[in-house]
């Protein structure tokens, strides 16, 4: 059975046939739920490769991925996460020395986003995979905290670099009055 297939018998057995479904080669991910258009992107080749390194069945692999997608998709609260999270980033743009907050709360609502989905996504498991569900929400939610956790460092340190550059202009400034 073909990726698509696998999830639009998902869709047809949980009532959700309007849930647009595209096929993409974008390499940063296996399937992503399209906040904006409202839809879900879905790489294949991504899958197969993944579904191998869990020792997994594809169809099973794609149904616990897929579930996660429509644990996205029908959060209530991912509109405000969303929301939140942009009006974040507009505060940095204005004011990126004094934020290291904002990078928390950004940090939190990627994560909160996540664990909402994978807690929807529980729902609709099946017992015959509810064992590797929990296995790939586990590491997934692992490695979402994990990358979470180094995009907010390395924000933190490029604000720490560009408030540091900012000390030694200063200082130069001062060193030249001061000859």
């Amino acid at each position: 059975m073909n990726v698509l297939d696998i999830c639009k018998r998902i869709l047809t057995k949980n009532q959700l046939d309007h849930i647009q479904l595209n096929l993409t080669n974008e390499e940063r991910y296996n399937m992503c739920f399209d906040i904006i258009n409202h839809e879900i992107n879905i790489n294949e080749k991504s899958l197969k490769n993944e579904a191998l390194d869990y020792q997994m069945s594809f169809e099973d692999f794609v149904s616990i991925i897929f579930y996660h997608e429509l644990g996205h998709f029908l959060d209530k609260e991912i509109d405000d996460i969303h929301k939140s999270t942009n009006d974040y980033y507009e505060i940095l743009k204005l004011d990126p020395f004094n934020n290291i907050d904002v990078l928390s709360n950004i940090k939190n609502n990627s994560i909160k986003a996540e664990e909402n989905a994978w807690l929807i996504a529980e729902k609709f498991v099946d017992d015959d995979i509810r064992e590797n569900f929990m296995l790939v929400k586990k590491n997934s939610l692992e490695k979402a905290k994990e990358i979470e956790e180094l995009v907010e460092k390395s924000m933190i340190g490029k604000i720490e670099l560009e408030i540091a550059k900012v000390k030694v202009e200063e200082l130069k400034k001062q060193l030249g009055q001061t000859k």
